[in-house]
C-alpha cells in the first residue's frame, strides 16, 4: 500500500498548481482542457501500475483485466479529447 501512495501523493501535488491553472479566469479554455486530460492520462498510469505491478495488491484476475479495459478505454477517451483541443486550435 505504500508503494501506492507515492504516486497518489505525487499526482495530488501535481493537481494545485493545475487547479490553480484552472481557477485562473485568464488562461483559455484548450488549456484548461489539457492540463485536466494530462492529469488523467497520469491518473490512469497509476490505477495500472497498482493493478498489474503492485506485489502489496493480491486481486483476482477479474478484477485486474476490468481495471485494464477501464483504464485503455479511458486512456483512449482523453487523448481523443487531446486530439479535439489540438485540432480545433489549428
Amino acid at each position: 500500500m505504500k508503494r501506492f501512495l507515492i504516486p497518489l501523493l505525487l499526482f495530488l501535488i501535481g493537481c494545485i498548481p493545475a487547479g490553480a491553472a484552472i481557477a485562473l479566469e485568464g488562461v483559455s479554455r484548450p488549456l484548461q482542457m489539457l492540463v485536466v486530460c494530462v492529469m488523467v492520462l497520469y491518473l490512469t498510469g497509476i490505477l495500472d501500475w497498482y493493478a498489474f505491478f503492485s506485489r502489496a495488491v493480491r486481486t483476482a484476475k477479474r478484477t485486474k483485466i476490468v481495471v485494464g479495459i477501464f483504464s485503455a478505454f479511458l486512456f483512449l477517451a482523453v487523448w481523443l479529447v487531446l486530439l479535439r483541443v489540438v485540432w480545433e486550435q489549428r
